[in-house]
């Protein structure tokens, strides 16, 4: 992970960010595509299944797979960015789980399931973000990766700050 970490690291952008992850991904996960949409006023962060994961994985494997992914990406890309990236709206491609309510807290109110892909959505004006983090900064990151992805940008904060 060392590598795909120092690739994106050296990207001018966000946009360029996410262009290289996807570029990465490919090979990485050669089952998954990530890209990046834009339309009108949104970014919208694309995940979506080429073709079987594994052979008889159960289906909250394949929604680990999705979560999982899309987790650990937005929270790097938020490290890199230096803030936090507000999802407003995502759609996943699987039904709505029994915990559905939790997608409100963890992601963003404007949660949605049984679409074609996920489709992680943002402020278009976001993509000119640029990365703020240096070499120096990178090597503190890289002794706590991947683990620290999951709790650096929650969305419970931004709840916790409007309460």
């Amino acid at each position: 992970m060392e590598l795909f970490f120092r690739a994106l690291s050296s990207s001018s952008n966000l946009h360029e960010a996410i262009e290289r992850a996807s570029y990465f991904l490919r090979i990485l996960i050669p089952d998954m595509a990530v890209g990046l949409e834009v339309s009108g006023e949104m970014g919208c962060l694309l995940i979506k299944q080429k073709g079987p994961l594994v052979d008889g994985l159960p289906e909250v494997g394949r929604i680990f797979a999705y979560e999982w992914l899309l987790r650990h990406l937005h929270g790097y890309l938020c490290w890199l960015v230096g803030r936090g990236i507000a999802l407003d709206r995502i759609e996943f491609p699987y039904d709505a789980p029994p915990h559905a309510a939790d997608y409100k807290i963890l992601f963003t109110e404007d949660a949605h399931f049984g679409y074609q892909a996920l489709r992680a959505c943002f402020k278009k004006n976001l993509l000119d973000l640029p990365i703020r983090r240096d070499e120096d900064a990178l090597k503190l990151f890289l002794v706590g990766a991947p683990a620290k992805l999951t709790s650096l940008y929650r969305r419970e904060r931004e709840i916790v700050i409007r309460v």
